[in-house]
């Protein structure tokens, strides 16, 4: 079974949903959570990743660290090898070093940051708190999500999510694949935050390196 990092779009970072599912009395709680992260300074930080197929001989795979800059609603994702991800509320851009130009492309590829808020928005997903945990030091609650319907007797994708206490920051992303007797799962996790103002320069793109048939977003 193929293991892929689940991307999801990261144009707006918050949005509300009236459709959105979770455990009794987990409505409140969830919402005084994406309200802190509403409200969060900017900051820096690392994402790794680990996927892994259960019984599998084959080792672990590791990934990163990812640089990730956020100001909202801009990020900017340094992948590493020259590979640069620039997300705005409207574009996403990627960095060609090779070409030393900007590509617009449809959907950022970057796990983690904002998947949480966008899988809430899923009518097919139900969410519930399943209760504390401390990741690198930092009190976190942890939230399940299970894909609820239009799926086969024998596929299943179990979603976790440790959401940071204190501000609502999304600390780290669990997916198990479930198809017939192959399971696999990935991991991701973002670590090393770092709270302060970032220049709008970080994420700037120059209109005179952008591909043709592209265009660039004014900073606002």
């Amino acid at each position: 079974m193929k293991i892929k990092v689940p991307v999801y779009p990261l144009a707006v970072f918050l949005m509300f949903s009236s459709s959105w599912c979770y455990g009794q009395g987990d409505d409140i709680k969830i919402r005084e959570l994406l309200a802190k992260a509403e409200k969060a300074p900017p900051y820096q930080c690392e994402l790794v990743s680990i996927s892994y197929v259960a019984g599998n001989a084959q080792p672990k795979h590791y990934t990163g660290p990812w640089k990730i800059w956020y100001k909202r609603p801009y990020i900017r994702s340094d992948m590493g090898g020259g590979l640069i991800y620039i997300d705005g509320p409207n574009s996403s851009y990627e960095y060609d070093a090779a070409e030393d130009q900007y590509i617009k492309r449809p959907m950022s590829r970057v796990p983690l940051v904002n998947e949480f808020y966008e899988l809430m928005k899923d009518a097919q997903w139900n969410f519930k708190i399943v209760g504390n945990e401390v990741i690198d030091g930092k009190i976190c609650v942890v939230i399940r999500g299970d894909q609820a319907t239009n799926t086969p007797p024998d596929v299943s994708h179990v979603a976790k999510f440790w959401i940071w206490k204190t501000n609502g920051l999304l600390v780290q992303a669990e997916h198990t694949f479930t198809k017939g007797t192959t399971t696999s799962y990935v991991q991701v996790e973002a670590k090393h935050f770092t709270f302060g103002d970032i220049p709008d320069s970080v994420f700037a793109i120059p209109k005179e390196k952008v591909a043709p048939n592209s265009f660039a977003s004014e900073m606002r």
